[in-house]
């Protein structure tokens, strides 16, 4: 599994805080090969299907599953101002 930050696309280790945006902060966790216009799987399928959203302090999450593959992807976004302090 690979996480890395949205916004500057660093690879970061596991829980590891990135700097870039002081505003919000979003990693993805999951085998993805591509995002910009969308996600797409390592396995090379853009098709995935909603499973689950999480609203929590610090941080919600949105995740998805290949439908090809059945790969799991999760959007964790820390809510503003989170690691600035």
């Amino acid at each position: 599994m690979r996480i890395f930050c949205m916004h500057c696309k660093k690879e970061l280790q596991d829980e590891e805080y990135c700097y870039c945006n002081d505003k919000s902060y979003s990693i993805i966790y999951g085998n993805v090969t591509e995002y910009g216009n969308g996600y797409i799987c390592e396995c090379g399928n853009s098709e995935l299907q909603f499973t689950l959203h999480v609203n929590a302090n610090p941080k919600y999450s949105i995740s998805y599953k290949c439908l090809q593959c059945g790969n799991m992807i999760t959007i964790a976004t820390y809510h503003e101002g989170y690691g600035n302090e």
